[in-house]
């Protein structure tokens, strides 16, 4: 009889037989199954931000440490940085600069070299600037500067343990601010108020100097700085390139951060630009973990949501529901800077409410935190997102006017609109332009001149922040904007029609149905205002807002809450900030809207003829219906065209969206388009507002243009 092999020795054989089996499936099924892994988180992330259509990783945890990556704005454009962390939080690789890198040459290269990264390996954020001009000594109180209105602004302070200011001072030799302005600042009452406030800060945590807001945000920052020093890794900075190097710092202190509770988020792009965020966290639902990934447009408005991942295991016909459109879909379009509440059903629900799933009221409210958690941590991104890059439109005519500058005449060259904004400003074109290079010749550069653009053309200089040690250039500068604004004016001033024949002449002031606009220098931008006035200069209505507002969102976005405009209605202008309750945190943007409004009274009292028609004569008609009226304004990816017409009392009485030119967003912004939205505006009075209308989910920013191209072309059936 032949040997049995010993069953071990078959058991092996089998073994192996299987591994090498394994082994060569896994080989070859690896590559797609990572492939189409890949694929489906695209379409994930495609779902939830379909406004993107390419993505960048920009936070991701694993068990094997963290990546981040943000950007900066350098000294020429932005400065983008990869930082790659281990589990605790220390740098373990860091990479500057990507294809829009475009620092100083003879400089910027030197930032992306090993003897300035290798000082952020094996630390951890957050890190500072050293700087000579800087103290750290936490006994004294630790010094920084800035650059303020006039020159730099210096404070010394001292923090406690937990980053409370407990000893606060500003100024010092070097301090040159305005006496009657920013001078301020050195008030003992100024400072005072900073005691007892917890590091970092923002503008809206102190009231900021009346006329002074540069001043104001000079100490703020200052202050910030001081806390970063505290706080900080110092960083030895290159030579000659400082503030990139300050871009660098920032970047890294923001891709570095730990405590976001994300498992992953990507930036959305769309033609170059972010359009908004795509993130996933895992929250404990009633079973076990829950899975979601949601995304949050630049509108700051939720775009998509999906529940689920591979542990979930809520009750099936109940917490499993959370992954149903029933319940996600209510999520899209909710607001991602205020919470979102779960409602259990029959309750009453507010705006950023939604419906809990019967009898999985946990799942629900997970669900719910996870997408608040996302949302939060988006909107941060989004609000410390470079601001668009300011598209200046010349216009077919323009005006020149120059005034004294430091060195000789500071010429100007400037277009406005139809309503009297700058839509275009170019400085010191003239070969007679001679101001100091490094300082008034600045005012060439666009970092200057954009900050006039959706101004009105009666600028202050208050309302721009002046080039440092050049305010004489500055102030020239704008004389000659207020200079073309004029020319402007005169040129655009209807023709005087003369009185009826022995007519007796009487006062007279503008209807109250004459609009009347006007901008003025807020937090973030410029603020716009459209007020009417009655024949003794109260205000009738008043409108806020315009295509460039950037006030902060939450505080100085209040401004837009009818109720804030409400308060102006029936007051005597010229008006003063004590006149009405300012927003809470944000004096700043209540300010330029009682400024925006005076700007416009102004215009109102310069229209006022010196004589009227003669009482028996005719009253003129008003326009007949089925004249039709075009106008256009901005939108979110270009000029939002409309034609409208309005019967005999304004009303409207037709309107369709579109133009050659229109570029809204495919699925959303041209939702414009659709017969059903324009139907709502018809039967309306005009001038509308955002509110009159039901705006369009995750296109804000389209659905305010058609609302401002109505207006404009109401205007023009009032004017016609």
């Amino acid at each position: 009889m032949k040997k049995k092999l010993p069953a071990y020795v078959v058991l092996l054989a089998i073994t192996l037989i299987a591994g090498i089996v394994l082994g060569g499936t896994y080989t070859i099924t690896k590559d797609p199954i990572t492939a189409e892994s890949a694929r489906k988180m695209e379409e994930a992330r495609k779902a939830a931000l379909p406004e993107a259509d390419t993505f960048r990783l920009v936070r991701e945890t694993t068990p094997d440490g963290m990546f981040g990556s943000a950007s900066a704005q350098g000294k020429v454009g932005p400065v983008y940085v990869e930082v790659n962390m281990d589990p605790s939080g220390a740098i373990t690789a860091l990479a500057i600069g990507d294809e829009n890198y475009a620092e100083t040459p003879e400089y910027a290269a030197e930032v992306q070299e090993d003897a300035f990264v290798s000082q952020f390996i094996g630390k951890k954020a957050p890190f500072a600037i050293a700087s000579s001009n800087d103290s750290a000594n936490p006994a004294d109180g630790y010094v920084a500067s800035v650059g303020g209105f006039a020159g730099p602004v210096a404070v010394q302070v001292t923090f406690d343990e937990n980053n409370v200011i407990t000893a606060f001072s500003i100024g010092d030799d070097k301090f040159s601010e305005t006496p009657d302005y920013g001078g301020k600042a050195l008030d003992p009452a100024f400072a005072q108020q900073f005691i007892g406030k917890q590091a970092p800060l923002t503008l809206d945590d102190i009231d900021a100097i009346s006329g002074a807001t540069i001043t104001s945000k000079a100490v703020v920052n200052a202050t910030n700085k001081a806390y970063n020093i505290a706080n900080a890794t110092p960083i030895d900075a290159v030579t000659g390139a400082t503030v990139t190097c300050e871009a660098v710092v920032e970047a890294v202190n923001n891709a570095a951060a730990t405590d976001t509770g994300m498992d992953w988020c990507y930036e959305g792009i769309k033609d170059g630009q972010v359009v908004g965020y795509v993130a996933q966290t895992n929250v404990k639902g009633f079973g076990g973990k829950v899975e979601v990934i949601v995304g949050v447009n630049r509108d700051q408005q939720i775009t998509g949501i999906s529940v689920g991942g591979a542990n979930f295991s809520e009750t099936a016909g109940l917490g499993a529901k959370a992954k149903e459109a029933g319940f996600t879909n209510q999520f899209i379009g909710k607001d991602a800077t205020e919470s979102i509440g779960v409602i259990k059903a029959g309750n009453p629900k507010g705006d950023n409410d939604v419906d809990a799933i019967t009898a999985a009221t946990i799942t629900s409210s997970a669900v719910a935190g996870g997408v608040n958690s996302i949302a939060a941590y988006s909107s941060g991104l989004i609000a410390s997102l470079p601001k668009p890059p300011v598209v200046m439109v010349k216009p077919d005519v323009t005006y020149t006017s120059s005034s004294k500058g430091y060195a000789g005449p500071v010429d100007a060259e400037v277009g406005f609109d139809e309503d009297g904004y700058i839509v275009y400003l170019v400085v010191g074109q003239s070969d007679k332009f001679a101001e100091s290079e490094g300082f008034g010749a600045n005012a060439r550069s666009t970092d200057f001149t954009d900050q006039f653009i959706g101004l009105s053309g009666d600028v202050t200089i208050d309302e721009i922040d002046a080039i440092s040690g050049a305010t004489i250039t500055s102030e020239a500068v704008v004389n000659s904007v207020n200079k073309s604004y004029k020319k402007f004016l005169d040129a655009n001033a209807p023709a005087e029609q003369a009185p009826a024949s022995n007519a007796p002449v009487a006062d007279a002031s503008p209807a109250a149905t004459s609009e009347f606009s006007g901008s003025s220098k807020g937090y973030g931008g410029p603020v716009q205002i459209t007020a009417t006035f009655d024949a003794d200069g109260k205000i009738a209505t008043l409108v806020i807002g315009g295509d460039k507002f950037a006030e902060s969102q939450g505080i100085g976005d209040k401004a837009l809450d009818p109720a804030f405009a409400a308060q102006f209605i029936g007051k005597q202008a010229p008006i003063a900030l004590t006149d009405i309750d300012a927003i809470s945190g944000a004096t700043v943007t209540s300010e330029a809207v009682v400024n925006a409004i005076n700007k416009a009274y102004d215009k109102f009292k310069a229209a006022a003829p010196a004589s009227a028609p003669a009482a028996s004569a005719p009253a003129q008609d008003v326009p007949a219906t089925g004249n039709v009226f075009s106008a256009s304004s901005k939108g979110y990816g270009g000029p939002v065209q409309v034609t409208a017409s309005f019967d005999a009392e304004g009303k409207i009485t037709s309107l369709s969206i579109g133009g050659d030119k229109f570029a809204e967003s495919e699925g959303i912004g041209d939702k414009a388009l659709n017969p059903a939205f324009a139907q709502q505006f018809i039967g309306k009075q005009a001038p509308v507002t955002i509110g009159d209308i039901d705006a369009i989910s995750g296109a804000t920013v389209t659905s305010e243009a058609v609302v401002s191209a109505v207006n404009k072309a109401y205007n023009k059936f009032l004017g016609q």
